[in-house]
């Protein structure tokens, strides 16, 4: 059986997640039903949990280490920040641990990269391109377009996709038109007509979603990040990776007297994908912000700054989440609880559906 464990981030899936694998021998008859004989493994669909060299700004499990991964828990640190990533790549390495362990294990899928989850238990189909000329040319042709001039073609072409598109996201509008040129077909046509369906049809799957009130989210989410900023060193590791990689300037490095290393070379690095995550991008700016306060030692005013991004940034990023999680999950039955406590209480009264 596969168990989802959905929620906006802080909403405490790791700790559900927790309760279930170390109480599994007295609930397992209650949760797993036919499949209560076999073991359990926890898997990750979060995006940037499974990079290695992030730990603290993604809230990765506090137990998870050389011990427990492969043990308890897969698809966490199986990449450094340097590797390409993405949904498609996740997709074909999520399958591959189903089709592993769905014999031995229960499985249970813990994250809040929606898209993650629902490309890989749906029949998502992610599309290839092999006639490179052909695509070329196209992207050549919508290149050529003004955004009004995208749109236009994009209502005649593929009306339905049009309506969920603003004129002016033009990346969304030539991925569109693209795959209505190069495929023949519209985009709505090409995933609508399965993406609800699930994957597997041999494996009973169950989903939690974790959507607390907001007031209770917002809080816990500010306590989370004064927690990794004040307890867990949070500036120390995002200030690290961030000068590693070269995100700040000479100029600004030796300005500051708090600067961790400087520098000695002139290296341009790729922006990183991977250092776009929540957490670590509002560091970017840290010492240019320590230079332009009125005290440029006021290392505290600076630090109030970057957690407020951090609080404000996450608070939206949990807001989308579970408008993501209620559209896009509505053709399978979410047991929706508001706290850890009541999903706890659900699996022990035997009422996951």
């Amino acid at each position: 059986m596969i168990l989802v464990i959905l929620g906006p981030t802080a909403s405490h899936k790791s700790d559900l997640g927790d309760y279930i694998y170390n109480n599994y021998e007295s609930i397992k008859d209650i949760l797993f039903d036919e499949d209560s004989s076999k073991s359990i493994k926890i898997v990750n669909f979060d995006a940037f949990q499974v990079y290695k060299e992030l730990n603290v700004g993604v809230a990765k499990p506090s137990d998870l280490n050389s011990d427990t991964i492969n043990t308890k828990y897969l698809l966490y640190n199986i990449k450094s920040i340097e590797d390409n990533f993405d949904i498609k790549e996740y997709q074909s390495l999520g399958r591959e641990v189903i089709k592993k362990y769905k014999d031995s294990h229960n499985l249970i899928f813990i994250g809040g990269s929606g898209l993650y989850i629902k490309s890989l238990l749906f029949n998502y189909i992610f599309l290839e391109e092999e006639d490179n000329v052909k695509k070329e040319e196209i992207e050549s042709y919508l290149n050529s377009l003004t955004n009004k001039e995208l749109y236009d073609l994009l209502i005649k072409l593929d009306y339905e996709e049009s309506k969920k598109i603003s004129i002016n996201n033009r990346k969304r509008l030539l991925r569109c038109l693209f795959i209505n040129l190069y495929y023949d077909s519209t985009k709505s046509s090409l995933n609508e007509s399965k993406k609800d369906e699930l994957y597997y049809k041999d494996i009973p799957i169950r989903f939690i979603f974790i959507n607390p009130y907001r007031e209770t989210l917002y809080k816990d989410i500010n306590e989370r990040v004064d927690l990794m900023y004040d307890t867990y060193h949070l500036k120390d590791e995002a200030l690290s990776i961030l000068t590693k990689y070269h995100y700040f300037d000479e100029e600004q490095e030796v300005s500051c007297s708090s600067s961790t290393t400087n520098n000695t070379n002139n290296t341009t690095f790729k922006p990183l994908r991977s250092l776009e995550a929540i957490g670590y991008k509002e560091f970017k700016d840290y010492y240019s912000l320590l230079k332009d306060t009125n005290n440029s030692n006021n290392v505290e005013e600076v630090d109030n700054i970057i957690k407020e991004r951090i609080k404000k940034n996450t608070r939206n990023y949990a807001k989308r989440q579970v408008t993501f999680f209620k559209h896009q999950f509505n053709s399978v039955y979410l047991n929706e609880v508001s706290s850890i406590k009541e999903a706890i209480s659900l699996i022990e009264d035997g009422k996951i559906k």
